[in-house]
């Protein structure tokens, strides 16, 4: 999987990540949605796609030997599409949804500087590929050099402590809430605290509890709250959890570099601090051109 999503992005190519838990009718409609012209799977999954009639790639027996060592001749630029990720969509019809070389690169550069750096240890890949949360743990080590920890596919959730520990220490730790929380019930403390010099929580609401609970069992690991919608890769903001906070859930902080978070009122105008309002995000890739979504 690792090798065939780089080799994808240094071809100047761009890939649609293809959980194989997804039912059959899924991932036909995601392969035809984007008009994929080849996919790459395993051995075992090939009776999958038998109606695919694009270019099937058997990646467990590609002969390597004999292939260019220089780099690939490509044009990508800032605007040239990375990848699409499926979300479910408000109708239930899946969504998808585009991210740009620029949108990757910026908070890839980001993962490094604010996730990898503070660590050597690299970083755990346990969700599907199919989740844009796989992103910061997977490239993130990548880019600095570091390793990319990938757990056994179908373990069981119950080890999910166990079988981080047994991995560990890693730089940093993406998961969500509910991941925290069950980690928070199945380590001790000095597991907690020798596990990762970071802990990333994203892709749903913190609260404030669950950030009590960890800082009780790892009161010296840093605890980052990651927010953004898939819409701006991955994520566009992050809030640092120093200490306890008094409000019911952790904020989401502020904009990474070169994205930004507005709120507006009704009429698209500027609110007042604290005024209710939507939240204005985008980001600019190094091009110039603007990307933004309305939360």
């Amino acid at each position: 999987m690792v090798v065939a999503l780089l080799a994808v992005l240094k071809a100047g190519g761009a890939y649609v990540p293809l959980d194989p838990g997804f039912p059959v009718d899924r991932i036909g409609f995601m392969i035809a949605d984007t008009g994929a012209r080849v996919v790459l799977t395993q051995g075992s999954l090939m009776g999958r796609f038998r109606g695919y009639e694009g270019r099937l790639v058997c990646v467990d027996t590609v002969v390597v030997e004999g292939f260019p060592v220089t780099d690939p001749v490509r044009s990508t630029s800032a605007e040239s599409l990375a990848y699409v990720i499926y979300t479910s969509g408000s109708t239930g019809r899946p969504k998808g949804v585009l991210v740009e070389h620029g949108g990757l690169a910026n908070f890839v550069r980001w993962c490094v500087e604010g996730y990898s750096g503070r660590g050597v240890g690299g970083a755990p890949v346990f969700s599907s590929i199919g989740f844009d949360a796989v992103v910061p743990n997977l490239f993130g080590p990548l880019i600095a050099g570091q390793t990319v920890h990938l757990l056994p596919e179908g373990f069981d959730i119950a080890r999910l402590g166990e079988l981080l520990v047994a991995g560990g220490p890693y730089s940093f730790i993406k998961l969500t809430p509910s991941h925290l929380d069950l980690l928070t019930a199945q380590l001790t403390p000095a597991e907690a605290a020798g596990l990762a010099a970071t802990v990333v929580v994203g892709a749903e609401s913190f609260s404030a509890a669950s950030l009590e609970y960890w800082r009780r069992l790892a009161p010296d690991v840093v605890v980052l709250n990651e927010y953004g919608p898939t819409e701006v890769t991955v994520a566009n903001s992050v809030f640092q959890a120093d200490g306890l906070v008094s409000t019911r859930t952790v904020p989401i902080g502020r904009p990474i570099p070169n994205t930004w978070m507005f709120v507006v009122d009704y009429a698209g105008e500027l609110a007042e601090v604290g005024v209710t309002g939507e939240l204005l995000v985008g980001g600019w890739v190094w091009s110039g051109v603007i990307t933004a979504g309305l939360i």
